[in-house]
């Protein structure tokens, strides 16, 4: 009877010890403009559709605006900033969908997303919002089905801050 019980006991640690290992991407900083399978996955097929088609890109920048009537109260506005040229939405494109432009190890507890900047990106599948926050440190991906934020990696943040 003991050895009956054995056995149940040992496949519960054993699947134990196999759900908490934790899923790894190995990146290669070589393959940089390359199509990644964990922002498809995040992104989904229509997001991901609309990122990979889109032919025109307009920058916004964020600020807080007065609103008529009070002294301490401000809500965002939106500041045309700039069409991008082709040359850099194929770039910008390029690093967006590259799986190493963003850091999928790191699991903030807090995020404090605080956008100030937006990118609409424009494709004949439809529109897409990429809003950047203050420190370059997020990015996030909005349209009416909702919202996904994720963390960049130093590279893709030295590249927006150049921007």
């Amino acid at each position: 009877m003991s050895a009956l019980k054995l056995v149940p006991f040992c496949f519960l640690v054993i699947m134990s010890c196999n759900c908490q290992q934790q899923a790894t991407k190995v990146t290669d900083e070589n393959n940089s403009g390359k199509q990644g399978d964990y922002i498809a996955a995040i992104l989904e097929e229509k997001n991901f559709k609309i990122v990979m088609n889109t032919k025109e890109i307009v920058e916004y920048e964020i600020r807080p605006n007065l609103i008529e009537g009070t002294v301490d109260e401000y809500s965002n506005k939106l500041f045309l900033k700039d069409t991008l040229e082709q040359s850099y939405v194929k770039d910008f494109i390029g690093h967006v969908i590259n799986d190493s432009s963003y850091n999928w190890n790191a699991i903030p507890d807090n995020i404090r997303f605080e956008p100030k900047i937006q990118y609409h990106l424009h494709s004949e599948h439809g529109k897409l919002t990429l809003l950047i926050d203050e420190h370059y440190k997020y990015m996030g991906f909005i349209n009416l089905e909702g919202h996904k934020v994720v963390q960049l990696s130093q590279k893709l943040s030295q590249y927006l801050k150049k921007r």
